[in-house]
């Protein structure tokens, strides 16, 4: 998507924008929001695409697991798409919810990157050819595998803009 985020927080694009050729990137985690706000924010801001990064694409939060979102975004007419091999590793999430050391889940977790690198590209290729959200649970992209994809896509040359 090329855009630039104005000062609504909506994204916007065309001639004119100081960033029309800098590719953007969102991420989302629905901690915190209904389906029907969930949808809303995606739909305000023209997502188009919706990635989901989660390893296993289920909840217990009504509305946020594979089948149930696909169907409502279909029905908004946004794509989903999961990228399973994006999740963070089992492993590395039991040890960060037992110890809440974010350095060494994101340690482990660019590890496990590393060696999903052609994932991260179609990630790239997708964000580059429509407006696309990267999402999971967690609200704060700080303490998220999401916002260490998005750190590697800003390496890509992408902006990255949490909704």
């Amino acid at each position: 998507m090329r855009g630039y985020a104005d000062n609504t927080g909506t994204m916007s694009s065309g001639p004119g924008s100081i960033q029309d050729n800098t590719p953007v990137l969102c991420t989302i985690g629905y901690e915190g929001l209904s389906a029907g706000e969930f949808l809303e924010r995606l739909q305000s801001n023209k997502i188009s695409c919706l990635v989901d990064v989660r390893e296993v694409p289920l909840s217990r939060k009504l509305g946020f697991s594979a089948a149930q979102l696909r169907s409502a975004l279909n029905g908004c007419g946004i794509e989903y798409v999961h990228m399973k091999k994006l999740g963070s590793p089992s492993e590395a999430r039991k040890e960060f919810h037992a110890g809440g050391d974010f350095a060494a889940f994101s340690r482990a977790y660019e590890s496990h990157l590393s060696k999903v690198k052609r994932e991260i590209d179609v990630l790239a290729a997708v964000a580059n050819e429509k407006p696309t959200a990267i999402m999971c649970y967690e609200k704060d992209v700080n303490r998220c595998h999401r916002g260490i994809i998005a750190s590697r896509l800003r390496e890509m040359g992408f902006s990255i803009r949490d909704l």
